[in-house]
């Protein structure tokens, strides 16, 4: 069976929307906590969720708004002028986490931006997890980093920065347009990716953009938001990443920091880019499910 809860949190209109399917909720079931990144909903984790729907609650959410269907350029807005900081989405997240598994500690399983909150979330909220998956997006320091890797990953994020101003101070459409000239093929990290993304292009939008405007935002006025390796806090972490990408969001060194750890692991994916649920679902399903019975 399936079925759906909105869980309203945060102040001014934060919003998470939470999608629940299998086993129903209940004092002694599991429970098992997706969210997407961008420029995700909820679709792009349909190929893996349901393979804990006979063991697990399956909740899966994505960033505030991105639920939003605006199928054409330069159409749809955030429900909130500039969005949510990146601080307010980690205690939304906590709460919907809190919602749906009161008292419980939740697999969380993350891609992307959701991969990137899961190292915030085990900062701030460590006991809410059991353990984390995050996919194709670890710790980025410049310990371990090459100059061209940093320089790619900089160039796209600082576009859609100022794609997202964009939309906001003048139209969506203009941001649109902003957002859909990047050279991705040539100089953008994923080029393996291009018309591979779960979600349509027209559905894409320049509002979306919104954490790369706060994490840049932050990290400008030296106010990155605190982050913690998940074996520090005490939960295990399986890290998946994609090989066929022109720039890493990960650093060797974060690869060693989990090679330390006993009840940890990586796995590259040598046929994947960056959307590895999507595109090699079996894989990551099986991965999961080993992490599970270790």
């Amino acid at each position: 069976f399936l079925f759906c809860v909105r869980v309203f949190c945060g102040i001014m209109a934060g919003k998470v929307e939470v999608k629940l399917s299998g086993k129903a909720p209940s004092p002694t079931t599991p429970v098992a906590f997706f969210l997407a990144g961008w420029p995700d909903d909820h679709s792009c984790w349909e190929q893996v969720a349901p393979s804990l729907h006979k063991t697990h609650t399956v909740a899966v959410a994505c960033f505030p708004d991105y639920d939003i269907k605006a199928p054409a350029y330069g159409a749809g807005k955030l429900r909130r002028w500039f969005g949510y900081d990146l601080t307010e989405v980690c205690d939304m997240v906590a709460e919907a986490i809190k919602e749906v598994a009161p008292g419980k500690q939740v697999l969380y399983i993350g891609h992307d931006w959701g991969a990137y909150m899961a190292y915030l979330l085990a900062a701030k909220y460590p006991e809410l997890f059991s353990k984390m998956v995050t996919l194709d997006v670890g710790i980025v320091t410049p310990e371990g980093s090459t100059i061209g890797n940093i320089l790619i990953i900089m160039l796209y994020q600082l576009w859609n920065t100022m794609a997202f101003v964009l939309s906001q101070l003048i139209h969506t459409l203009a941001g649109d347009i902003c957002l859909a000239t990047y050279p991705w093929k040539t100089i953008g990290p994923c080029p393996f990716d291009i018309g591979k993304m779960p979600r349509r292009t027209k559905e894409v939008h320049s509002w979306m953009c919104y954490p790369y405007f706060y994490l840049w935002t932050r990290m400008l006025t030296l106010r990155a938001p605190k982050m913690s390796f998940p074996p520090k806090k005490g939960i295990p972490l399986l890290f998946c990443y994609g090989a066929k990408k022109r720039a890493m969001f990960h650093t060797r060194t974060f690869l060693d920091k989990i090679d330390a750890d006993g009840a940890s692991k990586h796995v590259c994916f040598e046929d994947c880019g960056h959307w590895l649920q999507t595109q090699n679902p079996q894989k990551v399903i099986d991965e999961i499910q080993g992490f599970l019975a270790k």
